[in-house]
């Protein structure tokens, strides 16, 4: 019995042992402000050409997209239209 209170008064903080308040702490530090994050580039949407690969910007000439890769201009490929699988049903009157 006395050996379990032992074990239960060394495992109790110093306030509770002796009632005598434990030193003081030290102040908490300034929290730290990170700069907010860069503003995401524009979206563009280029309608009737493929895409450009993910990570690039996109510019125009002359009406024709473009992105450079390795110091060139890659001029981006149009987009073919498909093949349309329905019928063409035309009302006579």
């Amino acid at each position: 019995m006395l050996a379990t209170s032992a074990i239960l008064a060394s495992s109790l903080p110093v306030q509770a042992r002796g009632g005598l308040p434990g030193p003081p702490l030290p102040p908490l530090p300034p929290p730290v402000l990170l700069p907010p994050p860069p503003p995401a580039p524009p979206a563009v949407v280029v309608t009737g050409y493929l895409p450009a690969p993910p990570g690039v910007q996109v510019y125009y000439d002359d009406g024709r997209p473009y992105y450079i890769e390795r110091r060139r201009r890659i001029y981006m490929e149009r987009r073919h239209p498909g093949y349309h699988h329905h019928r063409h049903y035309h009302h006579r009157h």
